[in-house]
């Protein structure tokens, strides 16, 4: 049963298990303009959740800094110390109820500079339009976060390997939608020191 626009209840999952293996040491505590990369991610779902009431998120992760900053922020927090990316997607699936859900949207906890205005209109779209699947883009280029209908979470729960739904949106290309991103810096993802010393430099060319 296809679900009312305004009654359609999505999930939202942050992926944050990973074992930073280009990075020296855990990406997800370095520093960026004062908060630690995780802590950026986590601010925008606990925002959506408060927000907006069909709206449940939580997040994965397995180092114990990361558990205390999602407990900080007051995000439910499922332990996984797997670090595969299809595994964290399985736990999470399984670990929440997401029968009511018609659809699950998943975030990286390495991409700090998605804004809440570009979630939620990734959200409006997926709302308008719940049979399809949706990812955030910048001209054409799409990348994190993606929501998935609901008739995906089997495959979801059936993925190998550290790919994540990737496997499914190259065999679904005709499902796939995007929605634009409201800056091109929302897509950049940090997997190395250079990527965020990167990053930095860039904000710091757009400060006045």
């Amino acid at each position: 049963m296809i679900r009312k626009p305004d009654t359609c209840m999505i999930g939202c999952l942050l992926l944050a298990a990973g074992h930073s293996s280009r990075f020296h040491g855990n990406k997800l505590t370095a520093e960026l303009q004062g908060k630690m990369l995780i802590e950026y991610p986590l601010s925008l779902i606990r925002q959506l959740e408060k927000s907006d009431p069909q709206i449940e998120a939580a997040a994965v992760a397995a180092a114990p800094e990361i558990v205390g900053v999602c407990r900080d922020y007051r995000v439910r927090c499922i332990l996984y110390e797997g670090g595969l990316q299809s595994d964290s997607i399985r736990v999470g699936l399984d670990q929440l109820q997401t029968e009511q859900w018609a659809g699950c949207m998943f975030l990286t906890g390495d991409q700090p500079m998605v804004s809440q205005k570009s979630l939620q209109h990734l959200i409006q779209d997926f709302r308008a339009d719940p049979l399809h699947i949706y990812r955030l883009s910048w001209r054409g280029q799409p990348g994190n976060p993606v929501i998935f209908p609901a008739e995906y979470f089997p495959d979801l729960r059936s993925l190998t390997g550290d790919t994540g739904g990737r496997q499914i949106i190259q065999n679904k290309k005709a499902a796939v939608r995007l929605t634009e991103a409201e800056d091109a810096l929302e897509l950049t993802d940090i997997d190395t020191e250079k990527d965020l010393k990167d990053l930095k430099e860039q904000l710091k060319r757009r400060t006045p």
